[in-house]
């Protein structure tokens, strides 16, 4: 038996129920949990109806479970992960495709992009679940599996990689200290995770760089409607700095960046001045 409040994707009480919504009420009224009920992670929280805290993910769906999980801190998510069953069909049911095709390549339109933005954002869901349990090389096998079988060549990359990126340098790193956790993995295994880790954020980096420096090239009003767009990728370029220095502070990586970043830094704020000193005026 679930009692709950039906809410709106703001969590406020609902004033009205729509057609769609009763459709909803009476499956969950009538089921018994003689069958699974699933909702897509695709949805939206509108559509799960104050439903969030009974969910368990299992892969792009979550799962109408009779039990509470406590509030998830992952703002990406919601309840909680069947881990064991989503390795699974991760690892040994999902098809890819062709989108893992490096040989001969697959045309991925906008729409299959932002499907995949899905998979990696679950997927990696998944590896966080792992690595809170201490279980690095299953974390290692998901985030590992993400940049195999969706690799930039046919899916380009987005920030949504930022969880893998920080995920390998941790696993990656023998650092001890305050908020440092050192994972149990062979030698070769903890050898892929940096070479991932390393690789993937020397991609992002470049990514908001050439960002970055095309934006500091428009005119004025150009300049101006990319602000949010300015403000992301000086985010990200500065969070890959960051992340490499908690985690490979010897590395020459961590060193190479931060040269790269200071050079950046010092481009961006020529480039502001331009725009903004205008100068002195007679009148």
């Amino acid at each position: 038996f679930i009692e709950w409040t039906l809410t709106d994707e703001r969590g406020n009480p609902k004033s009205y129920i729509l057609k769609n919504q009763f459709a909803v009420l009476d499956m969950l009224r009538n089921n018994n949990w003689e069958r699974p009920i699933y909702f897509a992670v695709t949805t939206g929280p509108d559509s799960y109806m104050g439903l969030q805290q009974h969910f368990r993910l299992e892969g792009l769906a979550y799962r109408l479970v009779p039990m509470r999980y406590s509030e998830n801190d992952n703002p990406n998510m919601f309840g909680g992960v069947a881990k064991d069953i989503m390795y699974d069909n991760v690892m040994n049911k999902w098809h890819w495709g062709g989108m893992d095709n490096l040989e001969d390549g697959v045309y991925m339109d906008e729409n299959n992009r932002r499907m995949v933005t899905n998979f990696r954002l679950q997927m990696a869901n998944l590896a966080d679940e792992f690595l809170k349990d201490g279980d690095a090389n299953r974390a290692l096998d998901i985030f590992d599996k993400i940049l195999t079988v969706m690799p930039e060549e046919n899916v380009p990359y987005s920030r949504v990689l930022l969880s893998v990126q920080s995920g390998l340098l941790e696993l990656s790193s023998t650092v001890a200290g305050p908020g440092l956790t050192t994972y149990e993995l062979s030698d070769e295994r903890r050898a892929r995770a940096k070479s991932l880790g390393k690789d993937l954020t020397r991609r992002l980096y470049d990514l908001q760089a050439d960002d970055l420096n095309y934006y500091h090239s428009l005119n004025r009003s150009q300049f101006e409607a990319v602000k949010r767009d300015r403000q992301i990728a000086k985010q990200i370029a500065e969070l890959m700095v960051q992340t490499v220095g908690i985690y490979l502070p010897d590395d020459s990586l961590s060193s190479e960046l931060s040269r790269e970043l200071d050079a950046l830094q010092e481009m961006i704020q020529t480039s502001e001045r331009a725009f903004y000193d205008l100068g002195s005026y007679d009148f």
